[in-house]
């Protein structure tokens, strides 16, 4: 469900860099939130899966580069540029706020930050926010501070020092709860992102997620009945998720009108094979699939090529001899890899399909319980997986995108990365489902071993990890023995 809108659980201190907005009657909060901290995340058997992924050997470095990349992003959302003096001094500061229990309220007219921060550390990090900078085109404002009773309480201004520190405290099985504006967060349109309520808590060795989802219009129209290729899915498989009523936050994506070749589709179903990487597939409904293709391929000619600078993808592509799908050749890319969109029909319904391989040989049909639970009335978004063979196929899929685009599959040194990697297998189950309370309004509830999906922890720690840097330095030379499509 957009990856848990863009994976919360990094601290909303970091992702808004207390980002101004214009000032409204009941000053709009932008990000409100109490966080168990990590530190105690790892500790007991509230959470099996917390416990066991934060006490490998790999989870050890992942402290210092988070900590040092979660400063560097605080520097350039408050001043809009870097400046490595600085992001070294509000390191102690991201670090905290990461490690121990936090509570913090950002909203247009200031900020307010209580972190329980230990004797030893209080020091350090009272500096850390003396240190921080006004907001980008905002007069400076002097941090106001004070460590009493073990908590470290900051704030924009002498009337905040507190308040965070009063907001409603965590239940003995909480994990974090939050209030946060999405559009203002992720600077996106807020026609298309709410504002959400999420609560994570710990319940019979799992985590229990519910959330609150408000648009400011209505994002999905009537709901269509759901269209499942059934008879092209097939067991064993480790993800399936479904989703229904989203033309309208599709529409005006590029990329997405580029593989419709027409209308964006309603809805969208996918699902995932163990077994051999790549076992990926995403189909749509589509009334006129063949008559889509040759638009498809328009449309891709003018996006790839064998010339394609740093950035932008490479290939050609190729047309089936039946004119009923459409592969993009990589002359570079790993053999046998091409990713691929095209028509199945079944039951008189045309299915857009994109794939990287064909689906494993089987006759064992998807298990009818599976696709038992989309009937249940206004659901509008439904994902099951099993999260650590799921993120394979994530990873994998990720990296490929990144490579070709000439750029760095993993950032320079994956910490973060290479740590889920070793997690991974301790993760289970997750279920997602989102139901339409109203038309403006949904409902979140996710059962899960640790609170994220697999897609959800690959955009966590390569947001840690840093950026991903260049892999070529120049434009490919143009060819590679396969002629350009014009």
């Amino acid at each position: 469900m957009r990856s848990l809108l863009l994976a919360l659980a990094v601290a909303a201190l970091f992702v808004t860099g207390c980002r101004h907005r214009e000032a409204d009657a009941d000053a709009a909060v932008v990000a409100r939130w109490r966080f168990r901290g990590v530190e105690e995340l790892g500790k007991g058997d509230r959470v099996p899966a917390f416990k066991a992924t934060l006490g490998i050997p790999e989870a050890a470095p992942v402290k210092p580069r988070a900590a040092t990349n979660l400063a560097d992003q605080l520097v350039i959302r408050l001043t809009g540029a870097t400046n490595g003096v600085l992001a070294a001094q509000l390191r102690p500061l991201v670090q905290a706020v990461a490690q121990y229990e936090s509570a913090g309220e950002i909203t247009a007219e200031g900020w307010s930050l209580a972190v329980q921060v230990p004797p030893a550390e209080s020091a350090a990090v009272q500096s850390s926010v003396m240190a921080l900078p006004p907001m980008a085109g905002q007069a400076a404002v002097q941090p106001q501070v004070r460590y009493t009773n073990g908590w470290l309480l900051a704030g924009s201004a002498a009337a905040r020092l507190g308040r965070a520190a009063s907001l409603p405290a965590l239940g003995a099985n909480g994990l974090l709860t939050g209030d946060f504006d999405l559009a203002v967060i992720g600077k996106v349109d807020p026609k298309k992102w709410p504002r959400v309520h999420l609560e994570f808590f710990a319940t019979n060795g799992t985590v229990r997620t519910t959330g609150r989802l408000s648009f400011a219009s209505a994002p999905a129209g009537d709901l269509p009945a759901w269209k499942i290729p059934d008879t092209l899915i097939h067991d064993p498989i480790i993800h399936f998720g479904a989703a229904r009523g989203i033309g309208s936050l599709l529409a005006g994506n590029p990329w997405f009108e580029v593989l419709s070749g027409g209308k964006v589709p309603d809805q969208l179903c996918m699902w995932s094979q163990p077994g051999a990487l790549f076992r990926t597939w995403i189909a749509a409904p589509a009334d006129d699939g063949l008559a889509r293709i040759p638009r498809i391929q328009t449309a891709l000619d003018a996006r790839v090529s064998t010339n394609a600078p740093v950035g932008q993808y490479v290939g050609v592509t190729l047309l089936s001899s039946n004119k009923s799908s459409i592969a993009v050749y990589n002359p570079t890319g790993p053999r046998g890899i091409m990713p691929t969109i095209g028509v199945a029909r079944l039951k008189d319904q045309d299915f857009l399909m994109a794939s990287v391989l064909r689906p494993a040989r089987s006759t064992n049909p998807v298990p009818a319980e599976l696709l038992g639970e989309l009937n249940k009335p206004d659901l509008v978004y439904y994902d099951w997986e099993l999260t650590g063979e799921a993120y394979l196929q994530w990873n994998v899929l990720v990296q490929y995108n990144k490579l070709v685009r000439g750029l760095r599959a993993n950032a320079l040194l994956p910490r973060s990365h290479t740590w889920m990697l070793a997690a991974a297998p301790k993760f289970g189950n997750a279920v997602t489902t989102v139901r339409r309370v109203s038309p403006t309004e949904f409902a979140l509830d996710r059962s899960s071993s640790a609170g994220l999906t697999s897609l959800e922890w690959i955009m966590l720690t390569r947001f840690l990890d840093g950026p991903i840097v260049e892999l070529r330095g120049m434009a490919l030379p143009p060819g590679f023995g396969v002629p350009v499509r014009r």
